[in-house]
């Protein structure tokens, strides 16, 4: 009986009555037909399946292949597009089966599926041993009456590890069939048998996967030629293989064509022998030693892969890019180079080399067109953009070099002179709070104008050359006394806007002095603000630390975390100019919005005063003054926050967004700020003496006329 579980009948697709019968049905001719009695009256609907002759299975006039735009296919059909299923073995096997021949081109996931051996057909696993080959090479009825381990898979010509394996160490390798094709021992530990068990046993397999096997070494115990020749592909990924010796199994896979020696994080020395096979030219196709300890490749290792397509050396320890690393005339499609941390390099690093698809690197200076070989097209690298810098010159934007000198050059200048006339010109007003903020405002802000012009001399020292010194310069103290000044001073200058918000609302608030700051609260405030500021900035160069790259990501030597790349230590410049500042901010926020409504008030209630006196008056135009400039830096600071968290949560801001926050937002009130709360101090004391010349000249008058 159909699909009740007991095999009544059998043909090419196994128990016929139990995978076929098992289907939707649909009656062929209906019962007053006078012939449906000799044609078959059942077939499944929406299915086509042939027998061994390749005659189809169901109605003769195809009814059952009718109406079936919307029929969902059972497990192990795929679905011709708008019409009937066909087995998942069907698929791109050379014949058209779909009406339009779509099978031969559809995508196909064989997850859950018997893939055959070289080839792109999968096999449903009822389909597996069922005594009629469906694979070209007929691997799905291999080792089906085999014995297996407990805890592996031993069926068509595969064996794998089951799903519930405990992970153990395994001894004995015996069970597995020498007509093996697929090989899985991926998470065993077979470190005590490996390389020795495929010795003399493995004739005929193709793929050999062993990640994760605790493997320690890869040297050959006396193989002979015939030994793993025709394995071609290779997975030894995630072992603890430490080296690779000239007597290594490679040497005997002539056939390879992919290995994958990945996460073997001990790996530090390839044998330049290591693919010698016997003098015959090597089949390998791909070679991954990505997230390795390698540091060196010696060209000769190359040499012999004349068929070498794709070399991934991602997050291997290769520092030095020596213009002897690939032989000459090499060439390959790909070449990952990312996450390594390149320091030297020349203009003959890739000279030998030509790739004609992808150059995958995390620095723009390895896509410089002066390293490359005139063969290799400039587009097939890829690169992050810098925000900064170019192949040639540090500050790669004309614009961007210019402001960098006239922000510099208004922040130390006018700082300075600020300094100079507080000190000789206005002493008293040293003797308020708000006088001591804003005087060591403008020292932090003159600090800025020190790092942007170290920047903007480094850019002149290096221009047209900077590719060749790029690590010279990030690497060198004055790139990292840059990035301390440029920290100390953004930190500072936060610390005192906060303290000036809180002097003014103090002032505002309480205008006859009942709450004030007194001297040693004064001095305590402002050692405090530049400890704190010296020890943020100070961190990142601490020897604990000395592997965060806060100040030398960049050619700017900054740390901002306005790019949603995480380096190291980028917890620190997060906490610190996002969080911290964030907060800083949004209290400066608060407490001007505070002193805003307090003067509100307070100029309705002067209204019905008769006698304002002019310290009153003046701590008024002072706190106006001062509140404009916390504002204006607020304004400027603000954005950084919000920008910081934006890239904090995945958002790509742009490199375009990272030059100009850094050139232009940034530095900005460093130069302003001088001109913001100095102009108005200079024009009050031009009134205030204008106003008594005024007044002496009408004494002066007074007295003449009553003479």
């Amino acid at each position: 009986m159909l699909g009740d579980g007991v095999v009544d009948c059998s043909g090419p697709e196994g128990p016929l009555d139990e995978t076929i019968g098992a289907l939707e049905s649909t009656t062929c001719y209906e019962k007053e037909d006078n012939i449906s009695h000799i044609y078959n009256n059942w077939a499944p609907r929406c299915v086509y399946i042939k027998d061994r002759y390749d005659g189809l299975l169901g109605c003769r006039d195809l009814k059952h292949l009718q109406h079936c735009e919307d029929f969902i296919c059972s497990e192990g059909y795929v679905k011709c597009p708008g019409s009937y299923c066909i087995p998942i073995h069907y698929v791109t096997n050379g014949i058209y089966d779909c009406a339009k021949g779509e099978d031969e081109t559809i995508p196909l996931d064989c997850s859950g599926s018997f893939k055959c051996i070289q080839s792109t057909i999968c096999v449903h696993p009822d389909n597996v041993c069922d005594n009629h080959p469906h694979c070209p090479h007929g691997d799905d009825e291999l080792n089906c009456k085999v014995s297996c381990m407990p805890g592996f898979s031993c069926l068509g010509g595969t064996v794998t590890v089951s799903h519930n394996f405990p992970p153990s160490m395994i001894t004995d390798m015996s069970f597995i069939d020498p007509r093996t094709r697929y090989l899985d021992l991926s998470g065993v530990n077979i470190s005590t048998v490996f390389p020795e068990f495929p010795k003399g046993r493995f004739y005929n397999l193709l793929e050999m996967y062993l990640s994760g096997c605790v493997i320690t070494h890869v040297d050959s115990v006396m193989y002979s030629q015939n030994d793993l020749w025709s394995v071609i592909t290779m997975d030894l990924s995630y072992n603890q293989i430490e080296s690779i010796s000239m007597t290594s199994i490679f040497r005997y896979m002539i056939s390879l064509k992919f290995l994958n020696l990945s996460h073997n994080e001990a790996l530090t020395f390839l044998h330049h022998d290591t693919f010698n096979t016997y003098g015959t030219t090597s089949a390998l196709t791909d070679l991954d030693l990505s997230f390795t300890s390698i540091s060196m490749l010696h060209p000769v290792l190359l040499v012999p892969l004349v068929n070498l397509e794709r070399l991934s050396l991602r997050g291997t320890k290769i520092a030095d890019m020596r213009p002897n690393m690939f032989p000459i005339d090499f060439s390959l499609h790909e070449l990952d180079l990312r996450e390594i941390k390149v320091e030297l390099f020349s203009a003959n690093t890739f000279k030998f080399i030509v790739v004609k698809s992808n150059i995958y690197t995390d620095t723009f200076k390895l896509c410089c067109p002066q390293l490359h070989n005139v063969n290799t097209p400039n587009y097939v690298c890829s690169a992050p953009a810098d925000p900064f810098s170019s192949c040639s010159d540090l500050m790669s934007e004309p614009i961007l070099r210019v402001l960098l000198w006239l922000f510099g050059c208004s922040a130390v200048i006018c700082n300075v002179m600020v300094i100079a006339y507080r000190f000789v010109f206005d002493r008293n007003i040293l003797k308020m709070a708000y006088g001591h903020f804003v005087m060591h405002l403008s020292i932090s802000d003159l600090f800025m104008g020190v790092y942007l012009l170290i920047v903007a001399v480094a850019d002149s020292y290096f221009r047209g050359t900077y590719v060749w010194n790029e690590m010279e310069w990030r690497n060198s103290l004055g790139c990292r006394v840059a990035g301390f000044l440029s920290t100390m001073s953004r930190e500072v200058s936060t610390f005192f806007i906060f303290l000036i918000t809180v002097d003014r609302f103090l002032v505002i608030k309480f205008p006859f002095g009942q709450l004030k700051m007194r001297k040693p609260l004064i001095v305590g405030c402002c050692a405090t603000a530049w400890v704190v500021g010296f020890g943020l900035a100070m961190i990142p160069l601490l020897p604990p630390f000395e592997y965060w790259t806060t100040y030398t990501s960049n050619g700017m030597c900054l740390g901002l975390p306005l790019i949603n790349r995480r380096q190291p230590g980028w917890e620190f410049p997060t906490v610190v100019f996002v969080f911290v500042n964030f907060v800083l901010f949004i209290m400066i926020a608060i407490g001007q919005f505070i002193i805003y409504r307090t003067m509100a008030g307070m100029r309705v209630a002067q209204g019905a005063l008769t006698n304002i006196s002019s310290r009153r008056a003046q701590d008024f135009t002072v706190a106006k003054h001062l509140s404009f400039i916390a504002v204006t830096d607020f304004m400027c600071w603000f954005p950084i926050g919000v920008m910081g968290l934006m890239s904090l949560d995945g958002h790509q801001l742009g490199v375009e967004v990272y030059a100009w926050s850094t050139v232009l937002i940034l530095p900005i009130n460093a130069a302003l700020n001088p001109l913001i709360y100095t102009i108005p101090a200079l024009s009050q004391k031009w009134t205030d003496c204008m106003t008594k010349r005024h007044r002496d000249d009408s004494s002066r008058n007074g007295t003449r006329t009553n003479d």
